[in-house]
């Protein structure tokens, strides 16, 4: 019984489901410019507060304290290409892919 079961409901035809075609040009330019907008607070939405730096022989530690009344890229201070941050933390905790 359970084979001739399966027999049956794998003989009936499948209907096959199409996706919504792709938005207008119009409606496609609209979303573009809208999440390209920048936030509302910018040129202000990050600030660097504060800063310590540390050297020594072989290494130098900066440390930044940073507002932001948005999610938004805080550049970091670079000497060019002399420089590779070793690590990139926010409170404590390292991040991976913070800078390319």
């Amino acid at each position: 019984m359970p084979l001739a079961l399966a027999v049956l409901i794998s003989g009936t035809a499948v209907t096959t489901s199409r996706a919504a075609e792709t938005p207008d040009k119009t409606l496609l330019e609209e979303m573009k410019e809208r999440l390209s907008e920048p936030p509302p607070c910018v040129p202000n939405c990050a600030e660097i507060m504060g800063a310590r730096v540390v050297i020594d022989a072989v290494s130098f530690d900066v440390s930044l304290d940073v507002a932001a009344l948005a999610n938004v890229a805080v550049a970091l201070p670079t000497m060019g290409q002399r420089t590779d941050p070793g690590v990139i933390s926010i409170d404590g905790t390292a991040v991976a892919g913070a800078y390319s």
